[in-house]
């Protein structure tokens, strides 16, 4: 081959790379991965025989974020791993887990896989094993941090590690010390973290009080809940009929403070028997008033002939807010109840004050009380904890505390005719194709008032700027709280949580919860900002995938122009299947399941 046939290839293969580049350039449109974060905490049980069972939970920040597998890397003093039970779910399911390592030791290394569809995935993962200790000493079991990996459903995608358990293991069996970086010596939290119903129909919470260590005694608790009056009612805490759950004959609460006392002897004595309590209540009358209000204080002094009794708790009397009338209530009896408790309809709240007379060693470290409320009106909204004090006899003053909130999500009550007129972007489509100009799309309606997705396929045709404009229709109430799942014939399925939204690069978009409010009647839905990406072919055969079989139809169809080739395979719609299809395909990769 003379030099010249030599020169003239070379330069023809420079010039397919540089052409191969444009295309991706051009019309592949790109995806930007978004950082997820997670965080690992450790738990452990009783010490039995030299042995302490401990759990890792492994939980994304994001509550939607789903997890895929898991490899736990620890690094123990004083002992080690002795054993391990495997992953679990939070309901105890073990059958949807593969074990791939387990070692043990003070080096313990423990890793598993679900090899499920993305729908099936867990959103938390348990690691469940047993330490044993080398001697009574407290053993100190660490996350490694560097080396460990939790990986999310969609191939290639690891999640950060945020927060890591960095534990004492208590070889007692008196329990252990949390020491990650959270250090609130009160954790407050609902269950469920959302309700989701349609107005007429009940939100009922369960509201969770816990000292982080498992220790610290809770004497006494005032708090104010805040919530939308125009959403939500507040009906009733409990069951009707039902007690406080974990705090009866446990807990201790703040002593209500009578109003309107006038000398020492108008406040009562919260003790029926003097020798099990040395509780002095004296009335303080501020300057220029006529009453004042009982405060209360343990002397600490018992009669030399009383007998040995376990010393009562120091009486909750930190100030009340003054918004928050305080009425004038009995002497405190022995034993736990919520001794006052109020709601406010015109601006929302609900308050309550818990209360015990127990002694130190009967005082609970955590307690749940139920809480009920009546959807009355469409939206949504978020249930804060407006103020919170916590006392207990191992803290002067008050606990720190670790707030939470709940949400609720209320559809309207109303079936209502709902008919959403969508404006569409397709991957690799920047201008009217030549090859096609109607395409079907399927959509799904989803969260918002509705118990399960609904699902609606419909034809959209082609402007002249390669925009896909169509029209679906559901019977669906009306109200905030949706989300829509758009997929294209040729494409997978995009969540979409809001109207018109953005992105930097086409395919990064992503959200969580759906937060769109749609009405009887039409509604203008602006997806022209974000992009379907390609993936799932054939159109009506479409698994919700996009792996290796996509690839080869792609590749198996290259350069074919028949009008059955380009229905299968043709992404951009100029009615030929080459390089550009292929590429628009592998550049869509990095979104391999349809988003729910």
């Amino acid at each position: 081959m003379d030099r010249k046939k030599i020169i003239t290839i070379g330069v023809v293969g420079i010039i397919a790379v540089i052409f191969f580049i444009w295309l991706t350039n051009a019309y592949v449109l790109r995806t930007q991965a978004e950082v997820k974060k997670v965080d690992i905490s450790m738990t452990q049980g009783e010490s039995k025989n030299g042995l302490v069972p401990v759990k890792f939970l492994i939980q994304p920040k994001d509550a939607q974020d789903l997890i895929s597998g898991a490899d736990l890397r620890l690094l123990a003093s004083n002992g080690g791993i002795e054993s391990w039970e495997g992953c679990v779910t939070l309901d105890g399911a073990t059958n949807i887990f593969t074990e791939m390592v387990s070692t043990k030791g003070k080096d313990a290394r423990y890793s598993c896989v679900i090899l499920k569809s993305a729908k099936e995935l867990p959103k938390v993962v348990v690691v469940k094993g047993t330490v044993s200790c080398s001697t009574n000493s407290p053993m100190t079991v660490s996350v490694v941090k560097e080396t460990t990996e939790v990986v999310g459903p969609v191939e290639g995608t690891k999640y950060t590690l945020d927060t890591v358990a960095t534990a004492q293991v208590d070889c007692s069996g008196t329990g252990g010390e949390d020491t990650t970086k959270q250090t609130e010596e009160i954790l407050i939290s609902f269950a469920p973290q959302d309700c989701r119903t349609t107005v007429g129909g009940a939100c009922d919470y369960k509201l969770g009080i816990r000292a982080r260590n498992g220790k610290d005694h809770i004497s006494g608790v005032y708090m104010k809940l805040k919530y939308d009056p125009n959403i939500l009612k507040f009906m009733r805490y409990a069951q009707s009929g039902e007690s406080v759950q974990g705090l009866i004959a446990q807990a201790t609460t703040p002593t209500v403070v009578p109003a309107g006392c006038g000398t020492d002897a108008d406040c009562p004595s919260p003790c029926a028997d003097q020798f099990a309590c040395a509780i002095v209540g004296k009335c303080v009358i501020p300057s220029g008033s006529a009453t004042g209000s009982c405060t209360y204080t343990n002397t600490s002094t018992t009669p030399t002939n009383a007998p040995p009794v376990t010393p009562a708790p120091t009486i909750f009397i930190s100030p009340l807010p003054t918004s928050i009338p305080i009425p004038s209530v009995s002497p405190v009896q022995a034993g736990c109840e919520v001794r006052l408790s109020d709601h406010d309809e015109i601006n929302g709240t609900f308050s309550f004050i818990y209360a015990c007379n127990k002694p130190v060693s009967q005082l609970p470290t955590s307690f749940i009380l139920p809480l009920s409320f009546k959807a009355i009106g469409a939206g949504t909204g978020e249930m804060t904890i407006d103020a919170v004090q916590i006392s207990g006899p191992e803290v002067a003053g008050a606990y720190s505390v670790a707030k939470s909130k709940a949400t609720y999500n209320i559809g309207g009550g109303a079936g209502g005719n709902i008919k959403l007129n969508m404006k569409l972007r397709m991957q690799c489509v920047v201008a009217k194709p030549k090859g096609a100009d109607t395409i079907k799309v399927k959509v799904g309606l989803a969260d918002g008032g509705l118990r399960s997705p609904q699902y609606q396929t419909s034809d959209f045709k082609v402007d002249d700027k390669g925009f896909w404009n169509g029209s679906v229709t559901f019977n669906a109430p009306v109200g905030g709280g949706y989300k829509l799942l758009p997929k294209g014939e040729k494409h997978m399925q995009k969540k979409v949580c809001v109207n018109n939204p953005k992105e930097d690069y086409p395919g990064a978009y992503s959200c969580d919860k759906g937060a769109m409010t749609l009405r009887d009647g039409d509604n203008t839905i602006d997806l022209s900002s974000i992009v379907l990406l390609s993936g799932d072919l054939p159109p009506g055969e479409q698994d919700g995938i996009s792996n290796a079989k996509d690839q080869s139809l792609v590749r198996n169809l290259l350069g074919k122009r028949d009008e059955e080739s380009a229905k299968l395979a043709d992404i951009n719609y100029d009615g030929v299947v080459n390089a550009v299809d292929h590429s628009c395909l592998i550049a869509a990769l990095a979104v391999r399941w349809d988003e729910q």
